[in-house]
């Protein structure tokens, strides 16, 4: 397993820099800049980095993209967030998750960085936040697989807020 995830940082770091014969996506960042084709490249390039535990740089990297492709914004907000929760900074991974829902209304993003931005204020013992992002999925989204069971967050939120000091 470790031999194979060996492999697989080496695979990023030839997508991130290129391999003599093709340019990798940090080559076309700086020669493609802010056009379509390196924002793209910033995407991909944080998930380069989310996938090989650099989070500082994969944060840097999606912060810097933008696109008109709101779900594909989203999730890049989603992703910083992720970074963010791997530092142990729930804080910030609160933030960029609610960033992150707030960005789109797709009925299976949303709901999943709902959660995520749910468990992040959890972590950080706001019930009554969390309390509202379980009711933003029971309200908004109640098709979606995560409201399916949303009942159980929402009554463990209420008890935790009901019984707070």
């Amino acid at each position: 397993d470790v031999e194979r995830s060996r492999g697989l940082g080496d695979v990023y770091k030839r997508q991130l820099n290129g391999d003599g014969q093709s340019l990798g996506f940090l080559d076309i960042i700086d020669e493609y800049g802010s056009t379509p084709s390196g924002e793209l490249a910033k995407y991909y390039a944080g998930v380069c980095y989310m996938e090989m535990e650099n989070y500082t740089d994969a944060i840097a990297m999606l912060d810097g993209f933008s696109s008109e492709e709101k779900n594909l914004s989203a999730v890049a907000k989603g992703l910083i967030g992720d970074a963010f929760a791997q530092l142990r900074q729930p804080e910030e991974a609160l933030e960029y998750y609610k960033k992150a829902a707030n960005a789109t209304n797709d009925n299976m993003l949303a709901p999943n960085f709902l959660m995520k931005a749910a468990a992040s204020a959890e972590r950080l013992q706001d019930y009554n936040a969390a309390l509202g992002f379980y009711q933003t999925i029971e309200d908004d989204y109640s098709d979606s697989q995560q409201a399916s069971d949303i009942k159980k967050y929402i009554a463990k939120a209420e008890y935790l807020v009901a019984h707070q000091e």
